[in-house]
C-alpha cells in the first residue's frame, strides 16, 4: 500500500469521525414543531412550550391565555392578529415571553393592551398601526424592542422604555404624531435612527447616562422640541435633527467628542449651541441644509477649545458661561 493511499484512508477515517461528532447517529434533521388547534386558536408546540400561530374568533375583547391544551403559551407568532379591526382590547396572560413580527399590525381599533411581566421581546412592527392606542406600559423585563415596534400609533401620548431593554430597533415610535413625553430608562449605548421621526408633538425626552451614540434623524420632524440636553457620556452625535423648527437650544454632553454631518439639517431657528471642550471634531457638513442664519447662533464653550476656534472661523458669537448649562 502506497503512502498516498494510506494518507487518503486516514483522511477518510478522520472525516467520518468528525461527521459522527457533529451529527450523531439517529439525529437526522431538527424535529419540526407539532401543529394543532383548539377552539379559536391555532398553534405549534414543542414539549410544553406553545406558540400561537392563528386566531379564528371574532371577539372584540381578547385575552391570550396562559395555557392551551395543557401547554404553556410562551409566544404570539408572526402576524397572528394582523389587520383584525374588530379587536378593541387585548390582555396577554403571564407566561408569554415573545410578541413576534407584526403580531398586531393594523389592529386599528385597539384602545387598550395589557402586557405581561414575563414579556422579553417585542418584535419588529409588532403594534404597527394601532392607531387608537393611547398608552402602553412596557414591562420591566423586556430586553428587546424591534424595529418600528410602535410605528403609526397615532394617538399614543406617553411611553417609558424600561431599564433592561438594551436592544432597541430603528424607528420604534416613528409617526406617533401625538406622542408628547418619553422616558428612556434603558441602559443602552445607542439611540437608533428615526426613533422619534415625525413625532410632531414631542416635547420631552429623558435619556439614560449610558448613551454613547445618537444616530441619524433620531429626532427628525419633532416640531415641538425647543431644547435638547444630551447626557454627559454621549461620545458622538450624528444628524439627529431634521426640520425641528422650534428647536432653540442644544446642549451637548460634557464628554462628547464628535459632532457629525447635518446635525441641524432642515432647522431654522437655533439660537444656542453648548459645546464642551471635550469636542475635538465637528464635521464640515454640520450645518449642511441648515436653513436659518447660522451667524445668529451663539456657541457657548470654554476659552481655547476646539469649538471656540470653529465658531470664530465661521463668524458665530461665542460665550463662555458654559457652567450655567450643566448641573
Amino acid at each position: 500500500m502506497t503512502r498516498k493511499t494510506i494518507s487518503r484512508i486516514m483522511g477518510l477515517i478522520i472525516a467520518v469521525f468528525l461527521l459522527a461528532v457533529v451529527l450523531p447517529l439517529g439525529s437526522g434533521e431538527a424535529k419540526a414543531a407539532t401543529k394543532g388547534s383548539k377552539g379559536d386558536w391555532e398553534f405549534e408546540y414543542e414539549g410544553k412550550r406553545l406558540t400561537i400561530t392563528g386566531y379564528n374568533g371574532n371577539d372584540t375583547d381578547i385575552t391570550v391565555p396562559s395555557k392551551i391544551d395543557g401547554k404553556n403559551v410562551v409566544a404570539i407568532g408572526r402576524s397572528v392578529f394582523a389587520k383584525n379591526t374588530d379587536i378593541t382590547s387585548v390582555t396577554i396572560s403571564k407566561g408569554v415571553e415573545l410578541i413576534d413580527f407584526a403580531a398586531f399590525q393594523g389592529c386599528s381599533n385597539i384602545t387598550s393592551i395589557t402586557l405581561p411581566s414575563t414579556l422579553r421581546t417585542i418584535g419588529n412592527y409588532a403594534f404597527d398601526g394601532c392607531e387608537k392606542l393611547e398608552e402602553i406600559k412596557i414591562p420591566d423585563n423586556v430586553r428587546k424592542i424591534g424595529d418600528y415596534a410602535f410605528v403609526n400609533c397615532k394617538t399614543l401620548k406617553e411611553a417609558t422604555i424600561p431599564k433592561k431593554a438594551k436592544d432597541l430597533g430603528s424607528g420604534i415610535f416613528q409617526y406617533c404624531v401625538n406622542l408628547e413625553r418619553v422616558e428612556i430608562l434603558a441602559r443602552t449605548k445607542w439611540l437608533p435612527g428615526r426613533t422619534f421621526w415625525d413625532c410632531e408633538k414631542l416635547q420631552y425626552v429623558s435619556m439614560p447616562s449610558t448613551l454613547r451614540f445618537i444616530r441619524g434623524s433620531a429626532f427628525g420632524c419633532c416640531y415641538m422640541l425647543q431644547s435638547v440636553h444630551f447626557p454627559d457620556e454621549v461620545r458622538e452625535v450624528g444628524g439627529c435633527f431634521w426640520e425641528n423648527n422650534m428647536l432653540e437650544t442644544v446642549v451637548f454632553g460634557r464628554k462628547t467628542v464628535k459632532l457629525g454631518y447635518e446635525v441641524l439639517g432642515g432647522c431654522k431657528y437655533v439660537e444656542t449651541l453648548v459645546i464642551p471642550e471635550s469636542v475635538t471634531e465637528i464635521d464640515d457638513g454640520f450645518f449642511s441644509r441648515y436653513y436659518g442664519d447660522k451667524l445668529g447662533i451663539t456657541v457657548v464653550t470654554t476659552k481655547g477649545s476646539y469649538a471656540e476656534k470653529w465658531a470664530n472661523d465661521i463668524g458665530m458669537r461665542v460665550d463662555y458661561n458654559i457652567d450655567d448649562y450643566y448641573d
